[in-house]
């Protein structure tokens, strides 16, 4: 069964030093030993991450290159996948990955930039990888962050 969490698990400016189980299981129900036993690596499961930040003031034309740039770098370092929507306000994305590979991502963007400490990522962890798992990295370049 999926879990859920949210940026709760970085309550700290030092996110290295937060502990990674500090989950809520979508079951409240269920045996919270059991909840901290699973194992972050299983290849047949995947993390979703979902998250907006708009930065204020609007990037510059150049830090704008250079996010779309650190961004892909990041998402590629981290092995994550999925889309990313770069405008000059901020990000929207919607990516997979490991559970350590989107908490290595999110990390890495909050120590790249402080906005990033205010951002609310939205988790869900242990979904099946053959059916939630994008098969690609895509940065899209876009004006702004939602197109109505």
């Amino acid at each position: 069964r999926p879990i859920v969490e949210s940026s709760a698990i970085f309550n700290s400016v030092e996110a290295e030093t937060v502990p990674e189980t500090t989950m809520h299981d979508v079951d409240e129900d269920k045996d919270s030993a059991a909840v901290n036993n699973r194992n972050p690596h299983n290849d047949s499961t995947c993390t979703l991450l979902l998250f907006y930040q708009y930065v204020e003031p609007p990037w510059s034309d150049a830090e704008y290159k250079k996010s779309l740039s650190k961004v892909e770098r990041l998402a590629q370092q981290a092995q994550v996948t999925g889309r990313a929507r770069v405008a000059k306000e901020g990000l929207n994305c919607t990516l997979t990955g490991t559970r350590d590979g989107i908490l290595q991502f999110c990390r890495s963007l909050r120590r790249w930039q402080s906005v990033f400490l205010g951002t609310e990522f939205k988790l869900t962890h242990d979904l099946p990888v053959h059916t939630s798992r994008f098969h690609q990295l895509k940065i899209i370049p876009v004006q702004e962050l939602v197109h109505y």
